[in-house]
């Protein structure tokens, strides 16, 4: 059968006193936690009572964290005006909304508006290059001349 070795004692005494420093560690750490807590808990009993003697007679506690006291802060009273904005996304539509197109077509000189701007009724919003308008209306005066001539030649034989 095995039976131990109790010829050395120097492998068991071993385990055994790390065991006993892991043991000691633990219950070092045990007993600081429950300390902690316990000064934490008189304490707070303490600051609420003080508190509940300071308020008069006919304070009770109030519902907040076990039972403690809630902290407010006061301020005077001042009037002010409040800047407020909000920030949020979306879509701005106008009222109106219209499409300009011209009745002829050509090379745009200037344009006297910005787009999404206001614009009156009648206003100038852009000026077209004159100078191929102006070359047609010179060929449609010279072919008038010229019909006007043939029908004067006509006339007279």
């Amino acid at each position: 059968m095995n039976q131990p070795d109790l010829s050395n004692p120097a492998s068991s005494n071993r385990v055994s006193r790390s065991g006993k420093v892991g043991c000691f560690v633990l219950i070092l750490a045990l007993l600081g936690s429950g300390g902690w807590w316990w000064w934490s808990e008189v304490s707070a009993r303490q600051r609420t009572a003080a508190a509940l003697e300071k308020a008069g007679a006919g304070a009770t506690r109030a519902p907040g964290r076990r039972g403690l006291m809630t902290s407010v802060t006061v301020a005077p009273v001042r009037q002010e005006d409040i800047e407020e904005w909000l920030t949020i996304p979306g879509t701005v539509t106008p009222l109106q909304e219209v499409t300009v197109r011209s009745r002829i077509d050509g090379e745009l000189r200037k344009v006297h508006f910005v787009e999404g701007g206001a614009v009156k009724a009648g206003a100038l919003l852009a000026e077209i290059d004159p100078r191929p308008f102006e070359v047609a209306m010179d060929r449609a005066r010279a072919a008038q001349a010229r019909n006007e001539a043939l029908l004067a030649n006509a006339r007279a034989d």
